[in-house]
């Protein structure tokens, strides 16, 4: 975790009003957050030198409740056999939502967003300012709200000589996904943010002809807001001085295209073998430290790439056989 009270890393150090509740909690002047061996933590945060008490027991945990509104349309034009067009609206707000809390999420709670109800978890030792014990485990964190559109679109194309195509094209854009951590807390939107990319699509090509098929599908990711290796020092950081849902300073990763490709073919006696690539141009990982779990979202130990994405191209062949 990365303590928000780090006088060189943490939101402190470019936020008047955290460094105030820090100094209020007992937080000396110039603190720096230790690492394990005893030395000053680096802008990604570090292990505790002590254990908190991760996965405690919470008696008082209730049922979510949620209010779902979904409105959709479906289109299947008349003058274009073949092609179908489906916008759909969705509105989920869910209340007691039930979460795992992370050391980082309890931490920035208290001192960046000033919920007491965090502060309250949290210990620190009277001499050096460093955490001494934390508590966390499931609870009803607040509410959570999302909206936003679903569009596909779908053709298949005549038939001819050559075989047939088809395209299917799934989108989401996501307006809104804002959580507040309890009942009074202000609403965080992180729509935009790592993990909660505002713009996510699916496009796939399908031909065959006779025994023969082929695929191409590609998925498509909006640009996000990211952590900067240092917002303070204006490291790896396009935007030092603007808010995020964390607090001051953040960087911008553009947008993301990964696709795969697969050749199939039908065997007389009831099989199928597929040859194909994933991520088929190579789209190599970047460097995203909201990966890892010193932050929110992260849920990587040790690694700065995000989990969710293709690390190589990866080529395969399979059999498949039916009785």
């Amino acid at each position: 975790y990365l303590d928000a009270c780090d006088s060189k890393y943490g939101e402190a150090a470019r936020n008047p009003a955290v460094a105030a509740r820090c100094a209020a909690a007992g937080v000396p002047a110039g603190f720096r957050q230790l690492n394990q061996a005893g030395s000053p933590v680096p802008a990604g945060g570090a292990q505790t030198p002590v254990p908190f008490n991760a996965g405690a027991g919470n008696g008082a945990v209730q049922p979510e409740t949620a209010t779902t509104k979904t409105f959709g349309l479906v289109y299947s034009p008349g003058w274009l056999n073949g092609a179908s067009i489906a916008l759909d609206y969705f509105d989920i707000h869910v209340k007691n939502r039930i979460t795992g809390v992370t050391a980082t999420y309890e931490i920035n709670q208290c001192y960046v967003n000033g919920v007491q109800a965090f502060c309250d978890r949290i210990k620190r030792d009277p001499a050096t300012g460093m955490i001494s014990t934390l508590s966390r485990g499931n609870a009803n964190l607040g509410e959570l709200q999302t909206r936003g559109v679903d569009l596909t679109f779908a053709y298949r194309f005549p038939r001819t000589a050559f075989g047939q195509l088809s395209v299917r094209s799934e989108s989401t854009y996501t307006d809104t996904f804002r959580i507040k951590s309890t009942a009074t807390s202000d609403w965080e939107n992180d729509a935009g943010e790592f993990t909660y990319n505002r713009v996510k699509s699916n496009l796939t090509l399908d031909w065959n002809l006779g025994n023969w098929s082929a695929t191409l599908a590609s998925r498509y990711y909006s640009g996000v807001k990211v952590h900067c290796w240092s917002a303070a020092n204006n490291e790896e950081c396009s935007n030092p001085n603007d808010p995020a849902s964390w607090g001051t300073g953040y960087t911008t990763l553009g947008a993301m295209v990964y696709s795969d490709l697969s050749l199939g073919y039908a065997l007389p006696w009831k099989a199928r073998l597929l040859v194909g690539a994933n991520n088929v141009f190579d789209r190599k990982p970047r460097i995203i430290y909201d990966a890892s779990t010193s932050f929110v979202n992260g849920t990587s130990a040790s690694s700065a790439v995000d989990p969710q994405m293709p690390i190589d191209r990866l080529f395969y062949v399979r059999y498949n056989q039916s009785f």
